[in-house]
């Protein structure tokens, strides 16, 4: 993992280049910045930037892959076509299995999507993680308790 990031200690002072530490809670993976002089916690940091979904400066990477390049002209969800979108709307690329979640940017990873099912589809996928992920802490599988 690159450790490229200088930060300012908060209890020390000093202008570090943290110890990172990748923490697993289960849904996804953090990074955790602590101070190498006096081992203190200084922030956490953003997967993204150590796993490919955005540049160093923070913004996101772009897709390979747009509805253009591939020749779709509706949405893959609800079926619109570009015609029918509204003005704000339009045809994106989104990612099946997150970059930030080691998903690649290949053809078989991509849906195309209107805006609208696109917003959709991030808030589910966030809902879903951060809500079923709880239920098989629990045991609970397949809708039924583990015995």
């Amino acid at each position: 993992m690159d450790n490229h990031y200088q930060l300012k200690c908060p209890r020390c002072n000093e202008d570090v280049y943290p110890d990172i530490v990748p923490v697993d809670n289960g849904t996804t993976i953090t990074y955790k910045a602590t101070c190498p002089i006096c081992d203190s916690y200084i922030k956490w940091l953003p997967k993204s930037i150590f796993e490919g979904a955005k540049k160093g400066n923070g913004k996101r990477r772009k897709s390979a892959w747009s509805a253009k390049s591939l020749g779709i002209n509706y949405c893959e969800i609800c079926g619109r076509t570009e015609d029918r979108l509204g003005a704000n709307e339009k045809l994106e690329s989104h990612h099946k299995v997150p970059i930030e979640h080691r998903g690649e940017d290949v053809r078989d990873n991509i849906l195309i999507l209107c805006s609208p099912c696109h917003r959709m589809a991030h808030f589910l996928r966030t809902y879903l993680n951060e809500h079923l992920f709880h239920l098989y802490e629990s045991g609970v599988h397949d809708g039924k308790p583990e015995v």
